[in-house]
């Protein structure tokens, strides 16, 4: 645990393993905690794809940096803000973002789960910049109750549904591209009712 006034650095090349077996706490921030892993050294944070996250924001927690490489697991953020760039999600690590929690993603890419990005809170905000979203069997990203999400100039491919849009309110993909013969595929206002329009 990072307690509320501590700051955490983690330096390129440090990982940090869950056993195979689970039973490994998440480690969860309320303080700062600072990346700074390379492309060709990245920080990993590697845990059992049905074992929870392992890494929770709360009561405020920030992280930051680049060059964070998650392997199972996943990011849960609730009351607390995330600032990554040049990062990966892989293997099943889900990323969700509830009750005030914000996520600001540039260069990275969710990859290889069930699903990448779920925002589940009204109170709930992402962006995400020059991504990449590919490989999930339910969704690359879930929309089920948000204040907003902005994605721009992000590649989308080989999905089960690129986006599911339950929000009142349109998502603008129009920057966006699909990898040719794999989309897009949206499940918007057009099939749910209620739902706000997928701009594409």
């Amino acid at each position: 645990r990072i307690p509320a006034g501590s700051l955490l650095r983690l330096e390129a090349g440090t990982r940090l393993q869950a056993p195979a077996e689970g039973g490994m706490a998440a480690l969860v921030v309320a303080g700062r905690l600072r990346v700074d892993g390379t492309a060709g050294s990245p920080v990993e944070l590697i845990w059992p794809p049905a074992g929870g996250p392992s890494l929770v924001l709360a009561s405020g927690g920030t992280v930051q940096g680049r060059g964070l490489r998650m392997r199972g697991g996943g990011l849960k953020i609730e009351r607390g803000r995330v600032e990554l760039e040049e990062s990966a999600f892989e293997n099943g690590s889900l990323v969700r973002v509830g009750v005030h929690g914000g996520l600001d993603l540039k260069s990275c890419r969710l990859a290889s789960g069930g699903r990448g990005l779920v925002l589940e809170a009204p109170t709930a905000s992402a962006r995400l910049e020059d991504c990449v979203v590919e490989g999930h069997s339910e969704a690359g990203i879930q929309v089920e109750s948000a204040q907003s999400l902005l994605v721009g100039r992000t590649l989308f491919r080989k999905n089960a549904l690129d986006v599911i849009h339950r929000v009142p309110w349109d998502l603008d993909l129009r920057t966006c591209t699909w990898d040719p013969g794999s989309g897009p595929n949206i499940q918007d206002g057009a099939v749910i009712p209620g739902a706000g329009r997928v701009l594409r």
